[in-house]
């Protein structure tokens, strides 16, 4: 493989709202190739998640280790990885990567459960991934996420600015290379996402105007894997972080302009 490519690991939406069919346009558009690998398959819609089918962890791990048996991609995204042993998979290829190439960005999109309620990662499961969190990848949460993965309660959302970048903090102390705290299920006519690094490094904001698509607010779905997708490849093409992000979020605003 001689064009620069990018890794995506996730499920298969059969609707092609979300999941990979949005992971590799996302990959696309900014200009490299995609290689897919399916954690699970799904029975879902525009309205709900009615099934999940996950994939032995085992057997698309070893679909990623054939792939870059002869090349690494420039960039590993993340989305779907339903339950606890496909968490663990995940690290070992992160582990395998990061050995040959230490530099490699890897993205995750934390994806926990649907928006109609289907729960993809289970309580049980949390330690598996805030075990693969000692890994320097880079985590886009939406607020929601980032109030699981570090103990709060989802329910009391939104949270105000200051437990936000605390949140983020607890998380980077598990070895993450950056957290970006979404705001895109937030409210007001703005939106401000967060890069949050480690070493002290000042959090950064992240602000656009909140689109609006059909009269109202922007409700296509699969926006997450597309703003994860669209960052990893961006920091394949060597963006930094900052720009990546900012990238990421413009693409996004413009797909939900779009309606697409």
């Amino acid at each position: 493989m001689t064009e620069a490519w990018v890794m995506a690991i996730g499920g298969i939406d059969p609707s092609g709202g979300a999941g990979l069919a949005v992971d590799r346009r996302s990959i696309e558009a900014a200009g490299l190739g995609c290689q897919c690998i399916v954690s699970a398959d799904t029975d879902q819609d525009d309205g709900e998640v009615r099934s999940l089918g996950a994939r032995p962890g085992d057997v698309w791990l070893g679909e990623c280790r054939g792939r870059v048996a002869e090349g690494l991609p420039c960039a590993v995204k993340f989305g779907l990885l339903p339950g606890r042993e496909a968490l663990q998979a995940a690290g070992q290829l992160v582990d395998d990567l990061l050995e040959r190439d230490p530099d490699l960005a890897v993205v995750m999109d934390p994806v926990l459960r649907s928006s109609s309620g289907f729960e993809f990662v289970t309580s049980g499961d949390l330690p598996a991934l805030l075990g693969l969190c000692r890994r320097p990848l880079v985590l886009t949460p939406n607020l929601a996420e980032l109030a699981t993965l570090t103990g709060r309660d989802p329910g009391g959302l939104p949270m105000d600015l200051d437990e936000c970048l605390a949140a983020a903090q607890d998380l980077l102390k598990r070895g993450l290379r950056a957290v970006i705290v979404k705001d895109g299920h937030g409210q007001g006519e703005t939106i401000c996402d967060w890069l949050c690094e480690g070493d002290g490094v000042e959090p950064k904001r992240l602000q656009r105007p909140r689109v609006r698509t059909g009269g109202g607010m922007g409700t296509i779905r699969g926006t997450g894997c597309r703003f994860a997708s669209h960052l990893a490849a961006g920091l394949g093409l060597g963006q930094s972080l900052f720009e990546a992000s900012l990238r990421a979020g413009d693409w996004v605003a413009e797909e939900i302009s779009k309606g697409s």
